[in-house]
Order: C-alpha cells, then sequence, then structure tokens
C-alpha cells in the first residue's frame, strides 16, 4: 500500500506539519510518521482489518494531528547561530564605543594635527602632496617684477 497515496494519511501529516514553524524538518517528520502508520496498517491488516478501516485506526492510534505537531514542534525547533549572534553584539558595542569616543573627543579622535590652527597647514600639505603643481602656480610671479 502506498501512503503517499492516501488522502487519509496525506491530511493527517499535512495537519501535523502545519503545526510545525522549522520547514526543514517537516520532510523528515513525514517520512518518520509515514512508516510509523504503514508499520501499524501492516499490523491491522493481519489482524483481518479492511484497508480502510487499518488506515483509520492506525491514524486514530497515533494521536490527534494538532497536539502531535504541536508536540513535536517543541522537539524540532531551530537552534540560533550563537557565533553570529555573539559576533553581531561585538560589533554593536563597537560602534556604540566609537560614537562616544567621537562625541567627547570630536572628530579629532586625539589627532593634534588636525585640530586647531594647524588644520589649514595641513590641509595644504595634503592638497600639495596629492598634487604637487597645484600650488606651484603660487610662486610663479615671485620674483618677477610688474
Amino acid at each position: 500500500m502506498f501512503l503517499n497515496q492516501n488522502n487519509k494519511v496525506q491530511l493527517y501529516l499535512d495537519d501535523i506539519c502545519s503545526q510545525i514553524r522549522f520547514r526543514e524538518a517537516h520532510q523528515e517528520i513525514r517520512l518518520e510518521i509515514e512508516s510509523h502508520i504503514q508499520i501499524k496498517i501492516q499490523e491491522l491488516l493481519v489482524k483481518g482489518l479492511t484497508e480502510d478501516e487499518a488506515v483509520d485506526q492506525a491514524i486514530s492510534q497515533m494521536g490527534e494531528a494538532t497536539l502531535v505537531g504541536k508536540q513535536l514542534n517543541t522537539v524540532h525547533q531551530s537552534k540560533p547561530e550563537w557565533s553570529i549572534i555573539i559576533l553581531s553584539l561585538l560589533f554593536i558595542s563597537l560602534g556604540l564605543l566609537s560614537m562616544v569616543l567621537i562625541g567627547k573627543q570630536g572628530l579629532s579622535m586625539g589627532v593634534p594635527i588636525l585640530s586647531g590652527k594647524n588644520s589649514s597647514f595641513t590641509g595644504a600639505q595634503i592638497r600639495f602632496r596629492i598634487d604637487p603643481t597645484v600650488n606651484t602656480e603660487y610662486f610663479k610671479g615671485e620674483g618677477q617684477s610688474s
């Protein structure tokens, strides 16, 4: 007897799986329960029950679908990825710490060359290092008299 073609068994399995949130376990659970039902049906057929009677009795002996599904849901819950949770908390903590430090020290972050009187001088130095030809035009007129 093929249980995957029996509507009663498939509806019973669907009812059970509808109670289980961890979808990755559905196929495994369906196969496990289906095998238990198959064994029970074989036992009942040997005792002389008809196929329909054996299916009905096997399903009823398995238990009410909603209750079985809820019990299996507690067993088959997805486990959290602790490494990802800890890493996320670490990055959040570092971000919050950075915000606090920036708030206390300003954008200079303790580098004196970028704050106060030296900031424009530092900006000119950076500009000259990026493109040294930019500042040479200011010196072309020196030494020439107009």
